[in-house]
């Protein structure tokens, strides 16, 4: 009776590791968290490569933000034309899925 029950107890732990598996293949990924906002700063800062004009010298030094990222933002953007700081916060739209036809 004892050797039933332990095969039918190993039966169902090999079950319900089957059915976790099929359940976790089912699930979808989760989420990637949203970047902080000093982060996006940072990465805004260092695209423009606005440590060669930040007032730190460890920015100069390093060649990207290595202090607060709106300091370097600060003293960098009213030097950037209008034009560039208009497109850098206008909102993206989503790019259209037609193709356009070529000129023949």
């Amino acid at each position: 009776m004892t050797k039933v029950r332990d095969e039918l107890k190993a039966t169902q732990v090999k079950m319900l590791g089957v059915l976790n598996g099929v359940l976790d293949s089912l699930m979808p990924p989760p989420a990637r968290p949203a970047a902080p906002a000093d982060v996006a700063r940072r990465q805004m800062a260092n695209i423009l490569r606005l440590s060669h004009v930040c007032a730190r010298n460890t920015c100069r030094r390093a060649g990207s933000c290595r202090g607060e990222p709106s300091e370097c933002l600060r003293y960098g953007l009213p030097l950037l034309p209008p034009e560039v700081r208009a497109g850098l916060f206008k909102p993206r739209g989503h790019r259209s899925r037609r193709r356009r036809r070529r000129a023949a």
